[in-house]
């Protein structure tokens, strides 16, 4: 009877602790510095170093970047108001796996570019509905699918 209830004691406590875990696929919350009043401008296809930034950002900020499948990259877009300097954009849709191990399904997130490199990223931004709506298209991003095969 005494390991039934210590079994059921730490399941409960399993549960508990699955609940208020951070299901994202982060390793920790990124920072949001994006102002969504300023509209963006799709200008084309990513550059190349803007593919190297969000490869080598994923690497080191998701938490488990060789899971990532379904990869797909949109065009970029730049958001200047004028007052201060212009700042790149690129949205990505992919899957990849959480913290417990299981794929969170197809989600996208918007990478900020400045400097050639990545300034921060943030998932289900609304400016990369915005940029769908002003032609920006996805096409497939092997380079990021590729880091499961590292």
């Amino acid at each position: 009877m005494l390991s039934l209830r210590v079994f059921v004691s730490a399941a409960a406590a399993l549960s508990a602790a699955a609940c208020s875990a951070n299901l994202d696929v982060f390793k920790t919350k990124a920072p949001e510095i994006v102002d969504v009043e300023v509209p963006v401008i799709v200008e084309g296809p990513p550059a190349a170093w803007q593919k190297d930034a969000i490869v080598g950002y994923v690497r080191g900020a998701f938490r488990d970047p060789y899971s990532i499948r379904d990869a797909e990259i949109s065009s970029s877009a730049v958001q200047a108001d004028g007052a201060s300097p212009a700042r790149t954009i690129v949205c990505v849709q992919l899957n990849a796996r959480n913290g417990f191990g299981g794929y969170v399904g197809r989600r996208i997130v918007q990478f900020d570019l400045g400097g050639r490199s990545v300034r921060s990223a943030s998932e289900a931004h609304p400016q990369c509905t915005e940029m769908h709506g002003k032609g920006a298209v996805y096409q497939p991003f092997p380079e990021l699918e590729a880091l499961s095969r590292l």
